[in-house]
């Protein structure tokens, strides 16, 4: 993988998950899937969470590409990669949250 490729692809996979997440939440909004009771929640509810935890898992997943990754790297962009790839796992869970959890549809 190319350097900026590299440094970038943690912050960019946030960008796509940020984006499908709020997709769904204006494509439920939408549908009106709040009101559609599925065991005890919403339908809503339950592919926005769904979402929101397969977020953090293909986050985790590139976080986990970024460590066991090492030939041919130099230390600094070993360690701005590193850097990037924690800052996107706590961007998805910080900022996809309220959209999993919250009441937002009106």
């Amino acid at each position: 993988m190319s350097d900026i490729a590299r440094i970038f692809a943690p912050l960019l996979v946030w960008l796509a998950l940020f984006s499908a997440i709020y997709g769904l939440h204006g494509l439920g909004c939408g549908l009106d899937w709040p009101a559609i009771d599925v065991g005890g929640w919403s339908l809503q509810r339950i592919v926005l969470v769904s979402g929101w935890a397969s977020a953090m898992v293909l986050q985790a997943l590139v976080l986990g590409a970024l460590v066991t990754a090492r030939r041919g790297l130099s230390p600094l962009v070993r360690q701005v990669s590193l850097v990037l790839g924690a800052t996107g796992m706590a961007a998805v869970i910080w900022t996809l949250f309220p959209v999993a959890v919250a009441s937002t549809c009106s």
